[in-house]
């Protein structure tokens, strides 16, 4: 185990041209999410983002697997936690002997669980007229904040690529901002309006609602940028 630990991270370094995804077809399962990598032939995965389980096959022949809620997911994904999230998926499940997974196929499965929660970036978002997407992991039991009250948010910000640039998760108190003022950018006061205090979401911010044209600092221009966001209080 000890062995197929180290090699499991030092996969993680590698980043190998994903090829065409073309999984057969699985009978009652509408995958949203396939996976494939020219490394390993034979070898399929395939996720739906509101199931628990996903499936493996080799071959041609289908497994289900289980998997964690896509919702932890996402916010371990956010929380910059998306490398220990999949290795300690793929460790399971090899240890785990109902799995009955070969060193190939954990291999596989690690490339495969990166590829799906980059993937679980970009989809599950209800979008407004204005270009604004919302993902709700978890709904608060709080007000909807008004504006001008002074709103108080944890967020960890991402780019489309998976890459966190910023969080204040773990870093001390919440940002706090009056809501509907332009003291932030204009996803920021159109979708926490959206939010009861006590919920979490994603956040995803076209250029325009976000940094425009010029960017800001490390954000470049004409970035969409996704924010995990969780409204702490108002006042």
């Amino acid at each position: 185990m000890k062995k197929l630990t180290l090699v499991l991270a030092a996969l993680l370094l590698s980043r190998l041209a994903l090829a065409q995804c073309n999984c057969p077809a699985v009978a009652n399962f509408a995958a949203d999410f396939c996976y494939q990598h020219p490394a390993f032939m034979g070898l399929c995965a395939q996720f739906k983002t509101d199931g628990t389980n996903f499936y493996l096959q080799n071959a041609g022949k289908a497994r289900a697997l289980a998997s964690p809620a896509s919702a932890s997911l996402a916010e371990g994904l956010y929380l910059g936690q998306k490398d220990s999230l999949v290795l300690a998926t793929v460790l399971d499940l090899a240890k785990n002997p109902k799995a009955k997974l070969t060193a190939p196929e954990a291999l596989f499965l690690q490339k495969a669980w990166e590829a799906w929660m980059v993937e679980l970036n970009k989809t599950g978002f209800q979008t407004d007229a204005s270009g604004l997407g919302i993902k709700l992991l978890k709904e608060g039991n709080g007000p909807l904040p008004t504006a001008g009250q002074q709103v108080k948010v944890h967020y960890s910000g991402l780019f489309e690529n998976g890459a966190k640039f910023e969080s204040s998760f773990g870093q001390g108190p919440p940002i706090a901002f009056p809501l509907g003022q332009g003291r932030v950018i204009k996803g920021w006061d159109q979708g926490i309006a959206q939010l009861k205090v006590g919920s979490r979401a994603v956040l995803r911010v076209p250029a325009e609602l976000g940094y425009g044209a010029r960017g800001r600092g490390m954000i470049p221009p004409n970035a969409t940028l996704y924010f995990l966001v969780e409204i702490v209080g108002v006042e």
